[in-house]
């Protein structure tokens, strides 16, 4: 990932320059699981079943999108439980997509402690 820098004022240099980043930091981090959480919420919105592939696009989206180790295990623990299913009740998943934002929502405070 690459990122814009402002130009620089003292002359040494480029005045523009692209420079590689370590990473999301964990508020860009936070905001993308919100995105994809919401994302997911509209999408199966109004359904009863839906589709095992499904899920498992969405849990490993938010997997690769967390920093923090606990938002991880959750995840890979659940694509663990439906990956021999077919399809997921939508209440079940609901109830996996607002824990996982409770949990990163509590590992965000917990870093800025």
């Amino acid at each position: 990932m690459t990122t814009a820098v402002q130009p620089r004022t003292d002359h040494h240099g480029p005045t523009t320059a692209e420079v590689p980043t370590a990473g999301p930091t964990a508020t860009s981090s936070t905001a993308l699981i919100e995105a994809l959480v919401a994302d997911a919420l509209r999408a199966i919105d109004g359904q009863l079943l839906v589709s095992q592939s499904f899920c498992v696009d969405v849990l490993l989206d938010l997997y690769n999108a967390a920093e923090g180790p606990v938002v991880r295990s959750v995840t890979a623990e659940r694509l663990d439980d439906i990956r021999r299913l077919n399809a997921v009740a939508v209440e079940d998943f609901q109830a996996d997509l607002w824990a996982l934002l409770a949990i990163v929502g509590a590992e965000a405070v917990l870093a800025d402690a």
